[in-house]
């Protein structure tokens, strides 16, 4: 590519059209400084290669299978399963996917305490009715809530089996998590509403 430009400019094919489409003798002196000052650019062997911007990596915060509980905006602790993550193999984003709960309790919840079997999933509504709240969350967006200073504790870690519902395609953040996990009166009955339970790998 520098040969035909160097040709170009040397065999001044550019000035000679320039002058035959009407271009007067300043116009063309003109032109021709441009190109020269253009040829020396891209002759000139650059002293230092651009540096490579090197990605930073996030790890998930969580690991798969972890439950974790929180002080929620309504005073109770609530309960999440983290059903997927990037613990293992950070990346951009670093994300965990969360089930959201309808969990309440104002005493502090353990592993030994709670029963999967007990414990509903939260439901959004969209046009296609109402689904399971799994929402998008990623350590790189994390330190924009830090300062909100909400604890979030893991509490135990269960084997859970292959993620084969919807994720909610809602707008979620880590401090939603805090005002989205309350039980929710529904409009109308949901059939086969999921419990953590069915999020449990069975032998």
């Amino acid at each position: 590519m520098l040969k035909v430009v160097t040709r170009i400019v040397n065999e001044n094919k550019n000035i000679i059209f320039l002058k035959e489409s009407g271009f007067n003798e300043n116009e063309l002196a003109l032109r021709q400084t441009v190109l020269i000052k253009f040829l020396r650019k891209i002759s000139t062997t650059k002293k230092t290669a651009l540096r490579r911007v090197k990605k930073k990596l996030f790890k998930s915060l969580f690991k798969k299978g972890d439950i974790i509980t929180f002080k929620t905006d309504f005073g109770h602790y609530g309960i999440s399963l983290i059903v997927a993550d990037e613990f293992d193999e950070p990346t951009e984003s670093g994300r965990n996917l969360v089930v959201v709960t309808e969990f309440e309790s104002f005493e502090k919840p353990t592993l030994a305490s709670i029963n999967l079997n007990a414990i509903y999933v939260k439901y959004f509504s969209d046009h296609d009715g109402y689904r399971p709240f799994i929402g998008d969350l990623s350590a790189r967006s994390w330190f924009l809530f830090k300062d909100e200073q909400f604890e979030i504790e893991v509490i135990g870690n269960i084997e859970v089996s292959s993620l084969n519902f919807c994720i909610n395609n809602m707008a979620f953040n880590w401090s939603d998590l805090l005002k989205y996990s309350k039980a929710f009166v529904h409009e109308f009955e949901i059939r086969d509403r999921l419990k953590l339970i069915d999020f449990v790998k069975t032998k």
